[in-house]
């Protein structure tokens, strides 16, 4: 027990480490002459190697006499740093010439504070009083209430909260209230949480119901030591400790004692039994909590010793019920019952981990193990030849270098070919020692060739015949050793060509400022190199070029370059052109500037005309002619400069040669958004539609106005078909129909209108009042079909004759 903080009134009372360790307590104890110090048994000499094994003395043994053996500076003691550090320790002061004051103010290691005052106290009159001071434990509250902090408060005897019993299970209760205890307030841990370590050190102490159970009260339990006056918590044995944490961490009781039956907290549950009767099952604390609301569950107040029910729930038939020990909905079980099950998968699994230990498995694999051939490559971005320095990228797998060269090279997007300077695409590992392995030995050709031609002195103009092969033998031999190397390099073995001589060493990397001069290259000897000894790895030694892209097509170095130096020879002329303009352009201002600096007045010149009389020429406001010529002159050089960048433009191949750019990042979009309402309708109640071409605008429209017809055509408000999508702009409106011509909301009311009517005729006369035919003659005025096209009126001879109006409805008969 500790006190919080300053000792004054107020501070809370908490449960700590004790400020002395066992031995100081115990030497304590000793001083005060109650406890005698322990005998200490005589100790039987120790054998080193008495529990040891005859294999195992054998080889300390012999490392013992090997030790003898070597050198004083060979020897590796451990304990020669603690020697020399207890030397130093001996001779550390020897330079003062006073020892006395050496030993008087050398510096000392600073003992960390202990705060014994505060963790001593002492129980008189129902008071405990923190030894050497007035303060005592009290609660500042006037009634005793659950989970009320205990602190220290100033002595007064009429505070009957400041009385406390000490009684003999351990416990120490209130004098006003018997059922109010001490106890320790017990941390709370959500599940798997474990950012916080599991300690009681720092926690309050409270004001507790009392458990009268044997076990489970483990926080209630105190002990008042009056030789040291430390008050220990937790005084009790380990059983009850571990069946209070059990309870809090909620653990099924059984798990700790099993089948013991002990005093415990615990819950009764009624559940009928065969002969149709109810029997009570006892369950701990644990398993009731999570039966809570699954269940119905009874505290159990009377003291009874018993186990857990959950423990034999497979034998009593418990298996419905939910325990502790059950989550996930059953979908996990971690009950007693399912022990064999899981001892078993772990038995199986602690024989499959000694299978694979096994001496034999390790010695089979190590047989069966092939090395890994690490390659190098210095990676370029495909379409960009050698102009920036490249990445040397090291792996084993093609995946894995592709990986690298995406993070390495700064692409947009996942690295997804490799080409080689030539255009070869590489697919896996093999095909790069293949292409690698060729490269080498086409290389190594070409160069003997040149070392033999410049051996041989040229006498008149022939050179001498003096090669150490023919040329088809050097071709059978470059083929072999070819063939040699692809079939080692595919076995993973380590030599590719048996010769008499020693490897071709590859040249070092220049140190040039260009990024073609980073490349390393093998360097290759005069034409008897073939018949030296090459190896794998002198192939693969030097770092081979490769061009990475995202999925474009391989862009030749050569290729890159010449265009660079088209671009570079079209920025110089157009340099010059520009260089050209500036001047003229400068002249230009220079007489725009004299002329308005100089402020000539104009000169006036009479004339015959009525309308302008004087006519103004000249001046300061005027240009010159010179600077008219000037003028025009640079808006030639500035129409010859703007085509000639369109000409430039036009035949670049670095845009006519690269691939067509088919992302949708790149386009902009054709969404636009209108105003539809149906055909007749009135064009106030449009609704929005949006479409990147007409069929996404018809299908919108469609679905926006919930037409039973699908939309065909689209009409401006003023009747005008539209067929093209550009033709229609942003927020336009526009009118759709399912294929009937246009009309606009008049013609729509006219036609409900005649709906109506014929309705209405229909219900007056009869459904035979409708069925109407009507014949017209042609008008001798006008010859004019009254019912066919529109068309002129032609007066005729004068003869005027009425057209007559017949029906064939037999009933009823109408003339008009």
């Amino acid at each position: 027990m500790d006190i919080d903080g300053p000792i004054q009134p107020g501070s809370r009372v908490i449960v700590a480490r004790c400020c002395l360790t066992m031995e100081e307590r115990e030497e304590l104890e000793r001083e005060r002459g109650k406890v005698p110090p322990p005998e200490e048994p005589p100790e039987p000499p120790e054998d080193p190697l008495g529990g040891l094994s005859a294999h195992a003395r054998s080889h300390v043994k012999s490392d013992e006499r090997y030790e003898k053996m070597k050198k004083p500076w060979e020897r590796n003691d451990g304990n020669a740093g603690i020697e020399e550090v207890e030397d130093a320790n001996e001779v550390e002061g020897q330079d003062y010439s006073n020892q006395e004051l050496y030993k008087k103010f050398q510096p000392k290691s600073k003992s960390s504070t202990r705060r014994i005052s505060s963790q001593k106290f002492e129980y008189s009159d129902g008071f405990i009083k923190l030894q050497d001071s007035d303060l005592v434990l009290g609660v500042d509250d006037c009634e005793l209430l659950e989970c009320s902090e205990v602190v220290l408060c100033r002595k007064r005897v009429d505070k009957i909260n400041q009385r406390w019993l000490l009684m003999k299970d351990g416990t120490i209760r209130a004098n006003s209230n018997n059922e109010i205890v001490m106890g320790v307030s017990v941390p709370y841990f959500k599940p798997g949480d474990s950012s916080m370590p599991a300690t009681f050190e720092g926690q309050p102490i409270i004001l507790q119901i009392h458990r009268p159970m044997r076990y489970g009260n483990a926080n209630q339990k105190w002990a008042l030591d009056t030789n040291t006056g430390f008050i220990d918590a937790f005084a009790t044995d380990t059983t009850d400790k571990e069946i209070t944490a059990a309870n809090k961490a909620h653990v099924c009781t059984h798990a700790v004692l099993g089948h013991t039956p002990i005093e415990q907290q615990g819950y009764i549950m009624c559940i009928p039994n065969t002969s149709r009767e109810t029997e009570a099952i006892l369950f701990c604390v644990a398993c009731a909590r999570a039966m809570r609301g699954y269940q119905k569950l009874e505290r159990l107040d009377v003291e009874t010793e018993f186990s857990c029910a959950m423990g034999s729930a497979k034998e009593i038939g418990l298996r419905h019920l939910r325990g502790c020990f059950q989550c996930l909905n059953g979908k996990v079980d971690l009950s007693t019952y399912e022990a064999e099950s899981t001892l078993r998968e772990w038995e199986d699994q602690l024989k499959r981990l000694r299978t694979v230990t096994n001496a034999r498995t390790i010695a089979r694999e190590i047989g069966a193990y092939q090395p890994v051939i690490s390659v190098r490559i210095l990676a370029y971005k495909n379409g960009e030849g050698r102009t920036q320095p490249p990445e040397l990228i090291i792996g084993s797998s093609i995946c894995g270098m592709l990986h690298q060269c995406t993070h390495r090279l700064g692409l947009n997007s996942a690295a997804r070919r490799m080409y080689t300077k030539d255009g070869t695409l590489i697919l896996s590992k093999q095909d790069f020692i293949q292409w690698a392995v060729e490269h080498y030995m086409a290389e190594t050709k070409k160069h003997s060739k040149s070392e033999q031609a410049k051996q041989q002195p040229e006498e008149g103009g022939h050179i001498k015949d003096s090669l150490p092969s023919s040329k088809s033998d050097s071709q059978d031999g470059l083929n072999s050793a070819l063939r040699d190397l692809v079939l080692t390099a595919e076995s993973n073995g380590e030599k590719i060509i048996e010769r008499q001589e020693k490897p071709a060493k590859p040249a070092r990397p220049s140190s040039g400022k260009n990024a073609s001069n980073l490349q390393r290259r093998p360097s290759f000897g005069s034409g008897s190199d073939l018949r030296k000894e090459l190896t794998l790895h002198a192939v693969l030694k030097s770092p081979v070029e490769m061009w990475i892209s995202c999925g474009e097509p391989f862009v030749k170095p050569q290729t890159v370059d010449k265009l660079r130096a088209i671009s570079s020879q079209n920025r110089e002329v157009r340099a010059g052109v520009s260089v050209e303009l500036d001047k003229e352009k400068h002249v230009l201002r220079q007489m725009q500037g004299r002329r308005t600096h100089g402020m000539d007045y104009p000169e006036l010149v009479p004339t015959m005309d009525t309308e302008n009389p004087v006519l103004v020429e000249g001046g300061w406001t005027q240009p010159s002619y010179q600077e008219l010529q000037k003028s025009e002159q640079v808006k030639r050089l500035e129409n010859d400069y703007q085509m000639m960048k369109q000409n430039q433009l036009r035949d670049d191949p670095n845009l006519t040669s690269s691939p067509e750019v088919s992302s949708r990042l790149y386009k902009q979009s054709q969404m636009k958004r209108v105003y539809i309402c149906q055909n007749g309708d009135n064009p106030q109640r449009a609704l929005y539609a949006w479409g990147e071409n007409m069929e996404q605008l018809l299908e919108s429209a469609t679905s926006r106005l919930k037409l039973r017809n699908p939309a065909k055509k689209i009409y401006s408000t003023d009747g005008r078909a539209i067929e093209d999508f550009d033709e229609i702009e942003k927020d336009q409106v526009l009118v759709v129909s399912s294929g009937e011509p246009f009309k606009d909301s008049k013609g729509n009311k006219q036609e409900i209108e005649r709906k109506a009517e014929w309705g209405r005729i229909r219900k007056k006369e009869g459904k035979h009042a409708t069925d109407i035919t009507v014949t017209a003659n042609k008008s001798p005025a006008v010859e004019v079909d009254a019912f066919g096209p529109p068309g002129l009126a032609i007066q005729s001879n004068g003869m005027e004759e009425e057209p007559v109006l017949t029906t064939q409805a037999p009933k009823p008969s109408m003339d008009f």
